[in-house]
């Protein structure tokens, strides 16, 4: 799924609309998942902070990406900075 995407931002907004439809997680449930504030979350998701390349890496494998999937949201994260 996330090879879609162009923007990780993006790609965060549509896995938290799947979990919230499927599981009724909540963006602060998610931050929680993913070991950021919710209020760091929040501003990614609307493009007003870059998601910070220490944080990429845990969030990454806190969403259990796989390898490759893995290495792309990094490079999807690296582009942005």
């Amino acid at each position: 799924m996330i090879f879609q995407y162009s923007c990780y931002a993006e790609y965060l907004k549509a896995y938290l609309k799947q979990e919230e439809e499927l599981h009724e997680l909540s963006l602060r449930s998610l931050a929680h998942i993913l070991k950021l504030d919710s209020s760091v979350l929040s501003r990614v998701l609307k493009k007003e902070r870059k998601l910070p390349l220490s944080s990429a890496g845990k969030v990454a494998k806190n969403l259990e990406l796989s390898p490759v999937e893995s290495e792309y949201f990094m490079l999807l994260v690296e582009r942005d900075h």
